[in-house]
């Protein structure tokens, strides 16, 4: 098992101050977090542990992080077990993906562990238990989301969709279906792009299915190689069919190859830094600054996670309890959390309500698309 271990370093002017005010020699507080995420994670958390460095906070902060970043759920569930149930471990942050999540969430909760998930969006986790707090919005949200968009600026009546096979995938389509059939529209075609997707021969055969089922709009609600693929299709045959992806396409991290091929793609975004709130506090320049490219949602949501997460030791918080107190007091009518990507508050199942943007591909670069610009053909 190898693991990375982050702490925070207090200054000796630091100490001599806490000492001097306090008489005695009492230890800082520890605030000890696991974290499962790809690289855009941690990334954050680093950028995280040194602005609480920066701000002279007493609080010693320790994130350890498995580098396999295990997606199945039989790894979340020997990740978890193995490093996240640990006495000292105070809170988790994670996992990338709804199946992860739900694996984990459902072993944390039964052990009290205070879960904060980033990015994670499936409906069935606000079933997991009283220990999970979700940052972005659900399914349910991204699918009403993508119907207003598709019928309002696309004005399409008739979509097809092709959406992954996992939970995520199988989730929203499910979900965007209900929506949009529910304002009158009509779904001409689904293709659940599994393993075999990409071979041409299955690729055609799904391709011929949407294209003779004569929609308005593509849905893609899948990764960026396949809709690279679709796209290439469409190009091939100079077939005009406008395309709308959803947030699985938000990330640069995960467009990697597949960005040029996808120029001009609209889709979903859960957060842009061009989109200014108070509690931004220069992260959007600083992640640049260290690794070149813009953050993405899961780079500024787990940011947000760590913040959340000390704020709470700093107003008290001592033990696994004390956390998921704190967090569970940040509801509507209370002062929120001010993170980067916007204020925090908890609903009634402990989620965020954040609504998605709209959002293209250019350039390599994921932009907004202003409220006003016209869509479709």
């Amino acid at each position: 098992m190898t693991f990375h271990r982050f702490r925070t370093a207090l200054t000796l002017a630091v100490l001599a101050m806490l000492t001097a005010a306090s008489g005695c020699r009492e230890a800082p507080p520890v605030l000890k977090v696991g974290c499962q995420g790809e690289i855009v994670y941690l990334q954050s958390i680093e950028i995280a542990i040194e602005a609480i460095e920066r701000s002279g906070s007493p609080v010693q902060v320790e994130v350890v992080t498995d580098e396999t970043y295990g997606w199945t759920p039989s790894e979340v569930v020997r990740l978890t077990t193995d490093l996240f149930l640990a006495p000292d471990v105070l809170a988790v942050i994670g996992f990338t993906s709804s199946d992860a999540s739900l694996a984990a969430a459902r072993i944390l909760n039964r052990h009290g562990v205070p879960l904060i998930i980033p990015t994670a969006t499936s409906p069935k986790l606000v079933k997991t238990g009283q220990w999970a707090f979700r940052l972005c919005p659900n399914d349910e949200l991204q699918a009403c989301f993508l119907a207003d968009t598709a019928w309002n600026r696309f004005k399409a009546r008739r979509c097809a969709m092709i959406f992954q096979n996992n939970d995520y995938g199988r989730g929203l389509a499910g979900l965007f279906r209900d929506e949009f059939t529910n304002r009158g529209g009509e779904i001409t075609f689904a293709a659940m792009a599994g393993t075999g997707f990409t071979r041409q021969y299955v690729l055609q055969i799904y391709f011929q299915g949407i294209v003779e089922s004569a929609p308005d709009l593509l849905i893609l609600i899948c990764q960026p190689q396949q809709a690279a693929r679709v796209k290439e299709l469409l190009d091939r045959d100079h077939i005009d069919l406008p395309l709308l992806a959803s947030d699985s396409m938000g990330t640069l991290h995960a467009l990697s190859s597949s960005a040029e091929a996808l120029d001009g793609l609209p889709l979903a975004l859960i957060y842009h830094p061009d989109v200014p709130y108070p509690g931004d506090n220069g992260f959007a320049a600083l992640f640049r600054e260290k690794t070149g490219k813009a953050p993405s949602y899961q780079s500024a949501l787990a940011f947000d996670a760590l913040m959340l997460l000390h704020q709470a030791v700093l107003e008290g918080a001592r033990t696994r309890e004390d956390i998921r107190e704190y967090l569970a007091s940040l509801v509507d009518g209370q002062p929120p959390y001010q993170g980067v990507a916007g204020p925090i508050t908890f609903n009634e199942s402990q989620e965020m309500v954040r609504m998605p943007r709209l959002g293209r591909i250019s350039a390599g670069e994921l932009v907004l698309v202003p409220d006003e610009e016209e869509m479709g053909r």
